[in-house]
């Protein structure tokens, strides 16, 4: 049974991460950072408010995967300080911190 589900597993993982990567590549986005949907799993049981499948900045306006929906969301500005890495939210101006002020 344990081998049955381990299969599955990396079945549906291999096809996620197919998806995304084609989604993604085509969205073609300014900045991108992507993590396997088996790292994903791995990261599910911590704290997973910081943790981003998927993360993309085009035109400075932040997006994230979810495997949910299997596309991009648009990230709000102030949720986007707390998950984006911290040199994409330097480059853009119009990215706000949860303080509503411009980290440069």
């Amino acid at each position: 049974m344990v081998v049955g589900m381990s299969a599955s597993l990396l079945v549906v993982g291999a096809y996620a991460d197919d998806l995304r990567s084609k989604v993604l590549n085509e969205f073609d986005a300014d900045r991108l950072v992507q993590h396997t949907f088996l790292e994903s799993v791995r990261r599910a049981p911590e704290d997973d408010q910081f943790f981003l499948h998927a993360a993309a900045m085009k035109r400075c306006v932040p997006y994230a995967w979810s495997y949910r929906r299997m596309s991009l969301y648009r990230v709000p500005p102030k949720a986007a300080f707390n998950v984006m890495p911290a040199k994409w939210l330097s480059e853009c101006r119009s990215v706000k911190g949860s303080n509503g002020a411009s980290h440069l």
